[in-house]
C-alpha cells in the first residue's frame, strides 16, 4: 500500500529544510511515498525551497487554513495511506515505518504518535514526557469523550478519510473533530496510538510557547465542544497522569515539584483560554 505525506505550508522557510531533510532521511519500508505541500499564501521562500526540491509536489490552497490546505493535498493523493505532518515538525528516521506498520492492522482507520519538543532537554524535556504520557493515557482510555486528534503526526487511512472527512473548515480543532467521528463511528480500537512514530515539534522551544499553546488548546476547546461532545481532563486524571509521569521518568522530588509547579501555570493558561474561547464561534 501508498503512503501520501501531506503537509499544509504558511511561510514556514525557516523549519522547512528540516522537515524535508528528515522525510528524506525515512527507513525504507514496503511501499512507495508521495510528497505534498500545499502551499496556503506563504509570502516568504517557502514555494521557493519546495520547488527546489524534485521529490516534493506543490500545490496552491488559497483558501485560509490548514485544514484546507490539508483537504486539498488529500484531495490530490494518491495513496491508501495519508499521513499528516506539519512543516514545523521534524520526523524521526522510522517514523514513517513505524506509521504504515500502524495502519496495515485490522481495525485500525487512524494511528497517532509522539510529539516531542525541541530541545528535548531541562524543562522543556518535563513537559514534553507529561505531554507524551498524557496522550498515550487519553488515548487508550477506551472513553471516547476524552479522545482528540492532532494532524502534525497522524496518519490515516483512505478508506477511513471516505467515511469521516474531509477536516472542517475551522481555524482549529477540526483534526479532533475528525478523530471523534472515527471513534464515534467504528469504536476506540480504531484509533492506534503508537509510542515509537515520534516527531520533533520545532515550534515548540521552552515553557513561554508552551503556555501560548497550552492557551489556544483551552480556546480551541471551548470552541469545538459545540460540535462535538468533550470531558475536559478532570483534577484527578491530570495527577493521575502527573503521578505516572513521574514513576515512569524516575523524577526525584526536586523535578516533581518543578514539574508540578509548570503544569500548576499551565492549567491557568488553558482555563484562561477557556473563558476567552466562549466569544469564539468557530
Amino acid at each position: 500500500m501508498d503512503v501520501s505525506i501531506i503537509v499544509p505550508v504558511l511561510d514556514a522557510a525557516a523549519t522547512l529544510p528540516a522537515c524535508l531533510a528528515g522525510l528524506q532521511a525515512q527507513d525504507d519500508f514496503d511501499g512507495d511515498v508521495e510528497w505534498i505541500f500545499v502551499d496556503n499564501g506563504s509570502t516568504d521562500d517557502s514555494a521557493k525551497i519546495l520547488r527546489a526540491d524534485p521529490r516534493v509536489r506543490l500545490l496552491l490552497e488559497s483558501r485560509p487554513g490548514a485544514y484546507m490546505a490539508r483537504n486539498t493535498g488529500v484531495a490530490a493523493a494518491t495513496g491508501g495511506i495519508l499521513a499528516f505532518i506539519d512543516p514545523d515538525c521534524v520526523p524521526g528516521q522510522s517514523w514513517l515505518r513505524h506509521l504504515f506498520e500502524a495502519m496495515r492492522q485490522p481495525g485500525v482507520a487512524v494511528a497517532l504518535g509522539v510529539r516531542r519538543p525541541t530541545p528535548d532537554t531541562g524543562l522543556n524535556r518535563m513537559l514534553g514526557d507529561y505531554d507524551t504520557t498524557r496522550d498515550e493515557w487519553a488515548l487508550t482510555s477506551g472513553e471516547p469523550t476524552k479522545y482528540y486528534g492532532y494532524t502534525n503526526n497522524m496518519g490515516v487511512t483512505r478508506a477511513a478519510w471516505d467515511r469521516h472527512g474531509p477536516f472542517d473548515d475551522r481555524s482549529r480543532g477540526s483534526d479532533t473533530i475528525f478523530m471523534r467521528r472515527v471513534v464515534d463511528g467504528e469504536g476506540c480500537s480504531a484509533l492506534a496510538f503508537v509510542p515509537a512514530m515520534i516527531v520533533s515539534h520545532l515550534e515548540m522551544d521552552g515553557v513561554a510557547t508552551y503556555l501560548r499553546k497550552v492557551f489556544t488548546y483551552g480556546r480551541s476547546m471551548q470552541s469545538y465542544r459545540r460540535v462535538i461532545a468533550v470531558r475536559p481532563l478532570t483534577m484527578g486524571d491530570r495527577l493521575a497522569v502527573f503521578r505516572k509521569t513521574v514513576h515512569n521518568k524516575s523524577y526525584g522530588f526536586l523535578r516533581a515539584s518543578t514539574l508540578a509547579f509548570l503544569l500548576a501555570v499551565g492549567l491557568c493558561a488553558w482555563a484562561i483560554g477557556r473563558l476567552s474561547g466562549y466569544v469564539i464561534r468557530k
